[in-house]
């Protein structure tokens, strides 16, 4: 019975909007309406503004936090990362240290028991020599046999320390080649 209003953009008050039968249900832009003409529950405009502004706040807060914390992270990690490979480093000059070490006194033994084996042998044949001197000649050969047997199998252990120190070292220079070849990007902090 009345003609519909045009709308102006403001928001009736709730007694000038049409009254909503039970019977039907309420379309979309009639809920709009209805929101925009209630009273702010919780108090006043004001209030409000500054409670979003507290929280707005404490969000801006809790961000900043947030990006220091992240920056700190990104710090450790590179110091971790910087320690472990001068830890890295470290041991390959220990591992380095201790077989040149290790090579050094084998070595030493072997000078040291090389004179004692050619003194014990010396003395055999003398005692041979004068003891058998049949067998003299059957027994310097078979001591000879001996020592040579004792050269080769130093010379195979001397080779095999070579080789394995040769893996090492190939096996750590791979390493840092892979852990120099490896970059790794982060993403930005803000």
């Amino acid at each position: 019975s009345r003609a519909p209003r045009p709308f102006t953009g403001r928001v009736p008050p709730a007694s000038a909007a049409s009254p909503r039968r039970p019977d039907r249900p309420r379309k979309p832009h009639e809920r709009l309406l209805e929101a925009r003409a209630m009273p702010a529950v919780g108090g006043d405009d004001e209030e409000e503004g500054t409670t979003i502004e507290k929280v707005k706040q404490q969000l801006q807060a809790a961000q900043a936090t947030m990006q220091d914390n992240m920056r700190a992270m990104a710090e450790r990690d590179a110091q971790l990362s910087s320690l472990q490979s001068a830890t890295d480093n470290l041991q390959g000059s220990s591992d380095a240290f201790f077989r040149a070490s290790r090579r050094a006194h084998r070595s030493q033994l072997w000078q040291r028991y090389r004179l004692y084996v050619l003194v014990g042998v010396l003395t055999s044949w003398v005692v041979c020599w004068i003891a058998f001197p049949r067998y003299l000649v059957h027994y310097v050969l078979g001591s000879l046999v001996v020592v040579a047997i004792a050269f080769l199998v130093r010379a195979f252990l001397v080779s095999r320390d070579k080789r394995f120190e040769e893996s090492v070292q190939q096996r750590l220079a791979e390493r840092e080649r892979d852990d120099d070849g490896v970059e790794m990007t982060r993403a930005p902090l803000e």
